[in-house]
């Protein structure tokens, strides 16, 4: 059985916490581990990683005739400083910024890094403001409050909508493919031509902790972007107290990585790509994303790659499992040395995890230790699950040199963090810190609860967004953020994603998104001219999952009374979507009042089901 199978060794140390109660009812929770080397800045790891390793890989990805196409150590420190010289060669006004409209890509790398050891801040921007939207709103939103006087863009023909909606006077732009109509533009070939000076280690010698590495903007859930300072020293303490927890082991090989994760966020850019570049490990970057159309791309990258580890948003994990039940190719090519899994951004489903589990120990005879994370832009990753667990849905504990302070809130604590890996301000004026409480906690808006309140080491588990709670007519509270990762869980694999619904009213309702390709794999193909929506098979099941959840959750803050299937998927441009792909519950229901007025009429119409 899967279940009695053995973990493959994780090479983390396990649990340890300290949780002190406080004489306002809070909790103050702290890892019983603690570090004393940190490193100088994230330029410094870069370096030593090309003296201990030249010839070593550091980044790959597709050409356009579909070979890998790589970069060492040795080129990527190389090229860096060729960047920083041709930006210390402009002297850039203070406060000015170079904004990267890009994919991950080895050049976005190397321009990252170079404006780093020109102590330049870099605004990488989520793709989707420029590629997604059509009115450019959230990239206007971040041009103006970063202020670029450098642009770089990897193609400049696919930037070309974004660029023409930007006032780019006095604005250089930098591409590494094609020629922008714009007034001042340069090729990055040329930059790569510069040849460094002693002014390179001299401006790396003058980076210090403080120093703003980043502006990195939130995913926008609202139709205003927070830009958030990242410095060089909270990475880098980010990188000590991973290595706090790591048990490394000198014959043990680096680290292999399929990367799809966007540079623009904090988890991507800052904890994926940083960590990678501590432990020296090979990334070859995933041009593939979990959509239909584009995720056959990630099972071709894995066939080709065999990660040693893999990381992803939870509906990337199902497609997995989806496609590895079917290929045992790609069950060997994925498994035979996979060491750790991570998801991020929302609970794994059990039945998600019991399948790839059960896959696994198929292919392997052993399964996989996920080792989840949680954080924010505006703190880093702040807790991890650094042990083995059969849990799904943790967030793990505080790493080392995180307090965390839990504040009551009906059965569950919001969480707050303080530490040396929480921002210093936001929009560009570090003083003006916003969301922080009296004692200087960083309020995350997001609740957790013990798994065990008796065990305090066995972890903290996600339980809800408190600012999607909403209340019923009855004055019962719905925590609608936990409630939507049990209705997915329930439901598995047949939606995609759902909104919970119910404020004011007697019972919660869901408007839910099928997961076609799913169905077809599960139940068949529809017969002709059948939507998903009408498949009188895929009601009888949601009705069967959902009733069945009602008999084990009868109180009125968590049945499921009603569910509506909605066709329309849901929008980046009226902000239901985040450019992560995650949906805004809160402005889903204000968009879609209608389809919520459907939802709960006195008389139900056809496409609404009830449930017992």
């Amino acid at each position: 059985m899967t279940t009695n199978a053995p973990y493959r060794p994780l090479a983390m140390r396990g649990p340890n916490v300290r949780v002190q109660s406080r004489p306002d009812g809070s909790l103050r929770v702290e890892s019983g581990y603690v570090y004393e080397d940190v490193e100088r800045s994230i330029v410094h790891v870069l370096a030593r990683q090309a003296r201990a390793h030249p010839e070593r890989v550091f980044l790959a990805q597709r050409a356009p005739d579909g070979a890998w196409r790589q970069a060492t150590y040795a080129d990527v420190h190389r090229r860096a400083r060729a960047v920083a010289q041709a930006l210390l060669s402009r002297a850039l006004p203070e406060g000015r910024s170079v904004m990267i409209l890009s994919g991950g890509s080895i050049e976005f790398a190397v321009v990252m890094l170079g404006a780093m050891m020109a102590r330049v801040p870099v605004a990488p921007i989520s793709v989707p403001f420029s590629l997604w939207s059509t009115d450019h709103g959230k990239l206007r939103h971040a041009f103006a409050v970063c202020r670029p006087a450098v642009i770089y863009t990897d193609d400049a023909d696919r930037f070309a909508r974004a660029l023409q909606a930007l006032d780019l006077t006095g604005v250089e732009v930098v591409t590494a493919t094609g020629t922008p109509a714009v007034p001042r533009h340069s090729p990055l070939s040329a930059w790569l031509d510069t040849a460094p000076t002693p002014e390179v280690d001299d401006s790396i010698e003058r980076i210090r902790h403080d120093t703003v590495a980043k502006w990195m903007f939130t995913s926008g859930s609202t139709a205003r972007p927070r830009c958030v300072a990242q410095t060089q020293g909270m990475m880098c303490h980010q990188l000590a107290s991973w290595a706090a927890l790591e048990m490394p082991a000198s014959d043990r090989p680096a680290p292999v990585i399929l990367d799809w994760m966007p540079w623009s966020h904090v988890g991507g850019g800052n904890i994926g790509f940083n960590h990678n570049l501590l432990r020296g490990a090979t990334v070859y970057l995933d041009e593939g994303r979990p959509m239909p159309g584009l995720f056959e791309r990630t099972i071709a990258n894995i066939k080709s790659v065999s990660p040693t580890e893999f990381s992803s948003v939870p509906v990337a994990f199902r497609m997995l499992v989806d496609a590895l039940r079917t290929d045992e190719a790609l069950c060997h090519a994925f498994f035979r040395r996979m060491e750790t899994m991570a998801y991020g951004g929302a609970a794994l489903p059990a039945p998600v995890a019991h399948e790839l589990q059960t896959l696994a120990v198929r292919t392997v005879g052993h399964r996989i230790p996920f080792t989840t994370i949680y954080g924010a832009t505006e703190t880093q990753c702040i807790t991890q699950v650094h042990w083995t667990t059969d849990e799904t849905g943790l967030v793990g504990l505080p790493l080392p040199g995180v307090q965390l302070k839990l504040v009551p809130t009906d059965d569950r604590y919001a969480l707050r963090v303080r530490g040396p890996t929480v921002t210093p301000g936001h929009d560009l004026e570090p003083t003006g810190r916003q969301g922080f409480d009296e004692e200087g906690f960083y309020e995350l808006g997001d609740a957790v609860r013990f798994l065990d309140p008796a065990r305090p080491e066995a972890g903290l588990v996600f339980a809800g967004r408190l600012a999607e709670d909403f209340k019923l007519n009855t004055g019962t509270s719905v925590a609608a953020s936990a409630l939507r990762q049990q209705v997915l869980s329930t439901a598995a694999p047949l939606l995609s994603d759902c909104v919970v619904c119910g404020l004011g009213e007697e019972a919660v309702g869901v408007l839910a998104w099928l997961n076609p390709s799913a169905i077809t794999a599960l139940l068949g193909p529809a017969p002709d001219d059948v939507p998903p929506h009408a498949r009188q098979d895929v009601l009888a099941r949601l009705r069967e999952a959902f009733e069945g959840h009602n008999r084990a959750f009868p109180g009125s803050s968590q049945a499921i009374r009603r569910l509506l299937l909605v066709a329309e998927p849901p929008s980046f441009d009226t902000h239901e979507l985040t450019d992560k792909g995650s949906i805004n519950q809160r402005v889903v229901r204000e968009n879609r009042a209608e389809l919520v007025r459907e939802l709960f009429a006195p008389g139900p119409g056809p496409r609404v089901l009830v449930l017992d």
